[in-house]
């Protein structure tokens, strides 16, 4: 598949799954030699966000990679073949970086279907059924969301995970 329907497909896509990782953080890190994730309690802070477009996190440029490249903590592994724990959001965002990676690149691995395959599993464990407007403009944007959406804090969650 290739084309506008298809970059169309794959930015909407993108713009779902981005949508996902500011909504959906169920997990919190506490300290632990090997990291693991427990379901976040009631009383894990929250913040209100106000979804819209932005000019910041391009698909391409300087700015985008830097963007990009902030959102994600190094993952440092001494051995390849050893077991890796993370969060779920911190996996979220590494799936959104090497979508973005892999679209600028014009590449498809096994790694991106991977990516493709766990954000939409993502997107449909949270089954969010607010009602959304978008508007068919070149590119399309939301332009009606029903007010803040309340989030887990991801700032909480990613000062534990470094």
């Amino acid at each position: 598949m290739s084309g506008k329907p298809f970059k169309l497909a794959f930015l909407g896509a993108l713009s779902l799954a981005l949508l996902l990782v500011l909504r959906m953080f169920t997990h919190k890190l506490t300290y632990n030699p090997e990291i693991s994730a427990i379901p976040a309690s009631k009383q894990q802070r929250k913040t209100a966000v106000w979804l819209d477009d932005t000019v910041h996190y391009n698909l391409r440029g300087e700015d985008g990679d830097s963007e990009f490249g902030l959102l994600v903590p190094a993952v440092l592994q001494d051995n390849p073949n050893s077991t890796f724990s993370s969060t779920t959001m911190v996996h979220q965002l590494q799936c959104l970086q090497v979508l973005r990676d892999d679209y600028v690149a014009g590449r498809i691995s096994s790694i991106t279907q991977h990516c493709m395959e766990y954000l939409r599993q993502s997107i449909l464990c949270t089954a969010d059924t607010r009602l959304e407007s978008v508007r068919f403009s070149h590119p399309p944007h939301v332009v009606g969301l029903p007010g803040d959406y309340e989030c887990n804090d991801w700032t909480e969650v990613l000062g534990k995970a470094l």
